[in-house]
Order: structure tokens, then C-alpha cells, then sequence
């Protein structure tokens, strides 16, 4: 179950820096690149696990968590969040940087979400206004330039790329 309103996780997405990111501690790569800077534990548990957002506002018993995210694909998984979290995508084979468009009505957010597989599961990372990918490596970690050094030692490898858009009324 969320332990805060859906309304204040998404007033709070904002695709951050890695040297301005405040909570090192309880987020991971998904919280990261989805630019959501609050610790999952005062979000919900597994709430950042790609689909723990959306099955923690559904109600789903914590206990059945693991066994409802297993149920479904990635994809499945990320397309029910960033409904809830109400962020466009597309998938996109060509880099893009981070792009913010103000007009007379809103602010337009667009970011690319990099998915890349490991020895250790799924891994997100998101590119930033310079084109360069930044990654988290954990929950105690904290948000860094992922290096092609830094990717090949942690056996990184890329899968897919995903354009986000978050659209901010005024």
C-alpha cells in the first residue's frame, strides 16, 4: 500500500543530477531514472521495482508483492507505472539529451530511460542534458557517470531505450 499520495510522487518526479541527488539512501536505478528523490520507504515497499508503484496503490498485500511482479513482464511492469505516474513513452533507438520546453500552458520534461541487463538483474539508467548516461548502483550507492569502464565492470549491458515525457500543467 502507498504510504504517501500518488499526487506527491509525481509533483516529485524531476530527473536530477548525480551530484544533486538527495537521497542516496533508499533509492535505487529505477527511483533514479525516473528522477523520483524520495526513499521508497516512505513510498511503499518494493515501490521502486519496476510495476511495485502501481501494484502498492492497487492495494496488493505486501506479502503478495514478489509474487505479483513476477507475473508480469518488464515491459508490462513499466507501462503500468509510468501510467499511474502519468509519463508518456516511446521507445527510441537514437540518444537523446534531457530537454525541457516551457510554453504559455505547461513545462514539457522529456528523458531518455536506458535499459540495461546484469549479473545482478534489470538495470536503469537516464541521460542527462549533456548526453551522458548517469546511473545509480544501489540503495546505499550513490548516482554516478556511467562509464564504459564503469558499465564493463559491473557487466552492464545495454537492452533498450525509452523516451519519457512528463507534461506540467501551469
Amino acid at each position: 500500500m502507498l504510504r504517501m499520495k500518488i499526487e506527491k510522487i509525481i509533483d516529485s518526479i524531476n530527473p536530477t543530477e548525480w551530484n544533486e541527488w538527495k537521497h542516496k539512501n533508499g533509492t535505487n536505478c529505477y527511483a533514479y531514472s525516473l528522477g523520483i528523490d524520495i526513499p521508497e520507504s516512505k513510498v511503499g515497499p518494493l515501490a521502486f521495482e519496476p510495476g511495485g508503484i502501481t501494484l502498492n496503490k492497487m492495494k496488493v498485500a505486501e506479502s503478495d508483492l514478489v509474487s505479483e511482479l513476477r507475473k508480469r513482464s518488464l515491459y508490462e511492469k513499466l507501462a503500468m507505472d509510468f501510467k499511474l505516474l502519468g509519463l508518456q513513452y516511446t521507445f527510441s533507438s537514437t540518444p537523446r539529451p534531457y530537454e525541457i520546453i516551457e510554453n504559455q500552458d505547461s513545462i514539457i520534461r522529456s528523458w531518455d530511460l536506458v535499459i540495461m541487463d546484469s549479473p545482478y538483474g534489470v538495470h536503469f539508467g537516464w541521460v542527462n542534458k549533456a548526453g551522458i548516461l548517469l546511473h545509480k548502483k544501489g540503495y546505499k550507492l550513490e548516482p554516478c557517470i556511467a562509464t564504459e569502464e564503469d558499465l564493463d565492470e559491473y557487466g552492464f549491458t545495454f537492452v533498450d531505450r525509452m523516451r519519457l515525457t512528463q507534461t506540467i500543467k501551469k
